[in-house]
């Protein structure tokens, strides 16, 4: 049922072809609502190729050609009518609070999205480039203010200003039908 609703909204395949549904939406809502990315359960959300810097006097920069890896993504989000997404979830609430609770985690569906939310629009807009360090195998953000945020707030920023700004809208919108007041962004 959740599969077939969802492709009805137009949510992709590679989704909606996920095994437990709702209990990966308890998993990414109550991971969002810490700040933190389930790599595990949207392992298959991984954009392709790989991330890119360009090397400027012996200091290493984002590429900007890195944000069009997530363009496909973002227009799958902004294809979702948020009214109709609105419905689902609030049809599947009990499910999901349930599958919340199996967890162990505080809070029900409605609180966590909220949180998660909030750290969403909590993302900065960053038109300037944005150095990177590789201390090690990965690179970090050299701008300390960047680099202490939590994994999901780091991966909207990999998906560029334009994205982010993309991102931002689709959730005061869907804030804004399912009745969540967010107020000014900040961590809760």
């Amino acid at each position: 049922f959740v599969r077939q609703q969802l492709t009805v909204l137009g949510v992709p395949d590679n989704l909606t072809g996920q095994e437990e549904l709702v209990r990966r939406a308890a998993v990414v809502l109550e991971n969002a609502a810490r700040g933190e990315y389930p790599r595990r359960q949207l392992a298959f959300l991984v954009p392709k190729g790989h991330f890119a810097v360009i090397e400027r006097d012996g200091r290493l920069f984002v590429d900007p050609a890195n944000f069009a890896r997530y363009d496909g993504l973002v227009s799958a989000l902004d294809a979702v009518d948020p009214h109709q997404f609105a419905r689902l979830l609030t049809f599947l609430m009990p499910l999901v609070d349930e599958a919340i609770a199996e967890l162990g985690a505080a809070g029900n569906a409605k609180s966590l999205l909220a949180a998660g939310m909030v750290r969403v629009l909590d993302v900065p807009i960053v038109t300037e480039e944005i150095e990177v360090v590789r201390p090690n195998v990965l690179y970090v953000y050299a701008d300390p203010d960047l680099e202490q945020r939590g994994a999901l707030q780091k991966l909207l920023l990999r998906t560029g200003p334009a994205n982010v700004q993309r991102v931002q809208a689709w959730v005061r919108r869907f804030a804004a039908v399912m009745g969540i007041p967010l107020g000014t962004p900040g961590l809760p």
